[in-house]
């Protein structure tokens, strides 16, 4: 079902209920029938902080029912049924002077809370920061990041979003990966050799075996 919203969703996540939220670039959260596309009206969260640029971010539920939320550098739970937000952390990823470092996505998977964070040069020294995306792990109890991914060469426009595992049990644990053109060439180093070598061998053998007839 494809619905016209009307407004832009830049949040979106499943409770363990099922029921699916919606979040708007201005700030308000709402739920979405997934079979019709219906929306129900879209109300104010409050007690958010979201810097120049509203609406960035992303949210999450975790597997018992608490929603989080990243938006700008910060991070909050919001208690759904007054829509209040609680700021947990504030400041949490790095931020260079005249440049643009901003959340973009949340995920919980395998009970462990992931972020990306979008990181963009407008210095003219492209020696002092690094744009890119990059995959952060958040420690709920101290706030503390630990990278695991990054930096992708990407913007703020190209990733926007992370997903959330809904039962950890039932997918196989893979590691994150950046793939970039060198590590694509790198991979053909090994992997043209190894089919050339097959290919040789088979040659033979197959060689070897009309000889012998």
């Amino acid at each position: 079902t494809t619905a016209v919203l009307g407004f832009y969703p830049k949040r979106l996540d499943f409770a363990p209920d099922w029921t699916l939220y919606v979040m708007s670039d201005a700030d308000e959260i709402g739920t979405v029938n997934p079979q019709t596309g219906a929306v129900s009206p879209l109300l104010p969260v409050t007690g958010l902080v979201t810097g120049a640029y509203q609406g960035t971010g992303d949210m999450a539920f975790a597997p018992d029912g608490t929603l989080y939320l990243v938006t700008y550098r910060n991070l909050y739970t919001v208690e759904l049924s007054s829509r209040t937000a609680t700021l947990l952390y504030s400041d949490m990823i790095p931020s260079v002077p005249g440049n643009l470092s901003v959340w973009t996505g949340l995920a919980f998977c395998n009970f462990h809370l992931y972020g990306s964070a979008a990181f963009q040069d407008t210095n003219p020294d492209p020696g002092i920061y690094e744009p890119g995306i990059i995959i952060y792990e958040i420690d709920l109890g101290t706030g503390a990041l630990t990278e695991i991914a990054g930096p992708i060469p990407a913007t703020l426009d190209e990733v926007r979003d992370l997903a959330s595992c809904e039962d950890p049990t039932n997918y196989t644990a893979v590691s994150l990966q950046t793939f970039s053109a060198q590590a694509l060439t790198e991979t053909a180093f090994w992997i043209i050799p190894a089919l050339l070598t097959g290919f040789a061998m088979l040659w033979r053998k197959k060689r070897q075996g009309s000889t012998h007839q």
